[in-house]
């Protein structure tokens, strides 16, 4: 007997879940805000990853690492560069689009 489980991600896009904004702030350790722009970035990666843009949607471990990283002292970009547009994929052109999603997104909440 085989059986088939879907499970989605809590943010994808503009619906964003704040139980996943809260995860990352308390697991992390960072404030909320900063919180709240990882998860809007996870979202709209997820979004990309799911329409085929992108090779790769990051899960919410991959966003508590970029995270984590930012409560060590890093900047939400310098972490970003650390963690998540290395993680998408080593195509140059492909981090330079996450790149320039995470600025505008970060540069905006």
């Amino acid at each position: 007997m085989s059986v088939w489980l879907n499970f989605d991600y809590m943010s994808v896009g503009t619906k964003i879940d704040e139980k996943e904004i809260d995860l990352v702030e308390r697991k992390a350790g960072i404030n909320r805000k900063d919180a709240e722009r990882i998860i809007r970035v996870g979202a709209e990666l997820r979004k990309q990853y799911k329409s085929g843009e992108l090779p790769y949607g990051p899960s919410v471990g991959d966003l508590l690492n970029w995270a984590k990283i930012m409560a060590d002292g890093a900047s939400i970009k310098e972490a970003a560069e650390e963690t998540l547009i290395s993680l998408t994929s080593d195509d140059h052109e492909i981090q330079t689009i996450v790149r320039k999603l995470i600025h505008k997104i970060c540069d905006s909440v």
